[in-house]
């Protein structure tokens, strides 16, 4: 609870400010236009002791904006921490590609029932 109540405090001031289009991912498909902005900040940054979390070196936020025809825009916050030092543009592409992996493994339980399988 305290590190991620760190970690928002830590990234405010880049949710108040403006999107950099230069910075901003854009994909449109499927009757959906996503806008993605990634921010990095070193963990030295997080007020509070948090050496408890060995190895805590970089915090990311992926500001998220979401419009599909016939449904309400949303903007989503999501927050990550690692241990490696990352730019904005590593970071963004680790989590786009963990999140591909997710969704792969979300079809084989669903369509081919795998986690339920007894079978080790």
């Amino acid at each position: 609870g305290k590190l991620a109540a760190a970690v928002q405090t830590a990234f405010a001031p880049h949710r108040r400010a403006p999107i950099e289009k230069t910075t901003c991912q854009i994909e449109k498909q499927k009757g959906r236009v996503e806008a993605r902005t990634c921010h990095v900040l070193n963990a030295s940054e997080l007020e509070g002791d948090f050496s408890t979390w060995s190895g805590l070196t970089s915090i990311v936020m992926v500001e998220n904006y979401r419009a599909a025809k016939g449904k309400e825009s949303e903007l989503e916050y999501r927050y990550y921490i690692s241990s490696a030092e990352l730019t904005p543009e590593q970071a963004g592409n680790a989590i786009r590609a963990h999140w591909g992996i997710e969704s792969m493994h979300w079809i084989l339980d669903v369509s081919m029932r795998e986690d339920a399988c007894q079978i080790y």
